[in-house]
């Protein structure tokens, strides 16, 4: 892993730096004696910090982040045009103090990014500002300023008259926020909002898929608080297809399908919920080929399926899914005291039923 150091060589020493390095040496070298060139050397040391963020160097991000925002500062004194620009660089300084566990200095500083963006008169800028500022907020756990921030940004990016990304995202810190506080009805509304929006998102460009199948989840949770059931399970599905559609792995979508089977069951949808546990089976089956430590995995899918078979009266394939999964879990149980572990003993029970 490379890592991005000022002085322009790379964590194991070599000598041949990358050319963002050698730019930055080369800059910082010839504006002594041009200062024109001294917001582009701004500019680069900023690109260094990003890099650094990215790849987890957060010690070498700060010293990058701290001369680039050290250099817009000046030049924003002698002309206003530089203020955007140190507002990005004190976004980055931020983040990377948070996560050095400075949190009074990072909010220090995403207070002035937001105070800059006031003083701009940003448009949708301010609003991403805000939102960055109550994630903060909320990670130090100043949840109710947090709630009051996100509040904010999402008041001010309504304003706008745009469906955009920071419009959901906003939407999304807010909705935690509210849930934090004990709003649940409210939380539900502004996450249910948010959803809208990533699934028109979606429709034109599917990464988004990610975003809209994550933001169900939580909603899905927060409906069950609710005691919103049928809701709930309705979300739990469209979580599912957009989990698959982007491609999520196994260990994430299969026990997806294995609650969607028991939300299904509960609701008397017998016959969805037997074809969600044979999908869970079929997708443990396939990943249990290549990966042993799935055996588990697939005895209590394979265990669920018995179980959503009786409820749909196929008596033949309950018997046939109990019988493998005992199977499964004799397997998975040797070596395990004479008793055997509870998932044994639950198969026994069930198969001797």
């Amino acid at each position: 892993e490379l890592v991005l150091g000022s002085g322009g060589r790379d964590s194991r020493g070599d000598t041949r730096a990358p050319d963002l390095l050698s730019r930055v040496d080369a800059l910082r070298r010839d504006a002594v004696t041009n200062p024109g060139l001294t917001p582009e050397l701004a500019a680069a040391l900023a690109q260094v910090a990003k890099a650094n963020r990215m790849v987890g160097n957060t010690e070498l991000g700060l010293e990058s982040a701290e001369e680039a925002v050290s250099i817009y500062r000046a030049l924003a004194e002698q002309d206003p045009k530089h203020m955007p620009d140190l507002a990005a660089a004190l976004r980055t300084y931020a983040d990377l103090m948070d996560r050095s566990g400075r949190p009074s200095v990072a909010l220090q500083a995403m207070r002035e990014v937001v105070g800059i963006h006031r003083e701009l008169g940003s448009g949708e800028e301010l609003g991403t500002a805000l939102r960055a500022y109550a994630d903060l907020l909320a990670r130090n756990d100043r949840v109710e300023d947090a709630l009051e921030t996100a509040s904010e940004a999402v008041a001010h990016l309504q304003g706008l008259r745009i469906e955009s990304p920071e419009l959901a995202y906003a939407l999304d810190t807010y909705a935690d926020m509210l849930d934090r506080t004990g709003r649940l009805a409210e939380a539900l509304a502004a996450g249910g909002e948010a959803i809208r929006l990533y699934r028109e998102f979606a429709l034109d460009y599917q990464p988004w898929e990610a975003n809209l199948a994550h933001a169900l989840g939580v909603h899905v949770r927060r409906l069950d608080r609710a005691g919103r059931s049928a809701q709930a399970a309705d979300a739990a599905g469209e979580e599912i297809y957009f989990s698959i559609s982007s491609e999520s792995g196994v260990e994430f979508v299969a026990p997806m399908l294995l609650d969607y089977s028991l939300r299904l069951a509960d609701l008397g949808r017998t016959d969805g919920a037997l074809r969600s546990a044979k999908e869970a089976v079929a997708m443990y089956r396939h990943a249990a080929a290549a990966n042993v430590a799935l055996s588990a995995d697939l005895g209590r899918a394979l265990h669920n399926l018995a179980d959503m078979a009786a409820e749909a009266g196929t008596r033949q394939e309950a018997l046939q899914a109990a019988q493998e999964a005992l199977a499964r879990r004799r397997s998975v149980a040797q070596g395990a005291p004479l008793s055997g572990p509870p998932d044994l003993a639950e198969s026994l029970v069930q198969h001797a039923t």
